[in-house]
Parts: structure tokens; C-alpha cells; sequence
């Protein structure tokens, strides 16, 4: 769940607009009274891997994940000021990263999770499918 700078709640699950017609189609509500907004296109690629969101401690908004189409790789970052225009970027990984894991191991980065404390955004990814990788960056150098 993402909250934007305007204080409205925003889910991002994976396959977004799958999600939504499954959701609404059924009658469902999600939100509580209200339910779903209607659903808009962004400038972010849908992901396969599962995106993670949210606000940091300036109400930045940011989405986690591999939204590159057709990869999971890199891992990245990418930054809303207003909560709606993505407009900065920042690959936290990359398969390059990491060594080689084996023959059944595959490629890239999928389902990850992050926190902010102390300034710091820490990140939990699995990687190659076989393995958990940990990261942190400070805020500073992302907000710059």
C-alpha cells in the first residue's frame, strides 16, 4: 500500500490491472468503503516479479522491482516526489552482481521487500531463486 502526497491510499499488487478487474469484477472491496480508484496507466513496466511500495519519511513514494520487461534483472528503485510521476530511477543490483550460483539457478532478482529506518532504505531480495540477498543505501544519496 502507497500513500500519496494527497493522503489517498494506493495498492500496487502485481499484474496491477489483472488485480483490479479480478477485484472489482467480483464486487469485492479492498479499501473499505470506497473500493478501487479507477485504474491509469504509469510510466513504470509491469513486473512479474512482485513490486513493493512505499513512502519514504519525505512522502516520496517508491516502487521496488525488476521493471524491465521480459527480465528480472536489474533490481530497481524508482522514486515519485508527487506520489504519481516516476521520474528517477536507480538499479540496485544487477545478476552481474552476483556469482554464479549453479545449474539449476536462474537469473535475476524477484520478490522483494524493503524498510526505511534511520535515514537508510534496507532491501530483501531473492535472487537467482536460490538465494536471499540483503542491500541498503542511504536516503540521502537517492533524494539528492
Amino acid at each position: 500500500m502507497l500513500l500519496r502526497n494527497d493522503g489517498k491510499a494506493t495498492s500496487v499488487p502485481n499484474r496491477l490491472f489483472a488485480s483490479v478487474r479480478n477485484l472489482t469484477g467480483s464486487g469485492a472491496d479492498p479499501l473499505g468503503a470506497g473500493g478501487w480508484s479507477t485504474p491509469v496507466p504509469t510510466n513504470i513496466p509491469d513486473s512479474p516479479t512482485r513490486t513493493y511500495a512505499g513512502t519514504l519519511p519525505d512522502d516520496t513514494a517508491w516502487l521496488l522491482g525488476t521493471q524491465v520487461p521480459g527480465t528480472r534483472d536489474p533490481l530497481t528503485l524508482s522514486l515519485a516526489k508527487n506520489g504519481i510521476a516516476f521520474d528517477r530511477a536507480f538499479a540496485l543490483m544487477t545478476a552481474a552482481d552476483m556469482a554464479p550460483l549453479g545449474v539449476d539457478a536462474r537469473s535475476g532478482f524477484s520478490y522483494p521487500g524493503a524498510l526505511v529506518r534511520n535515514g537508510t532504505l534496507f532491501v530483501a531480495v531473492a535472487a537467482d531463486k536460490v538465494t536471499i540477498v540483503l542491500a541498503r543505501t542511504k536516503l540521502a544519496s537517492l533524494l539528492m
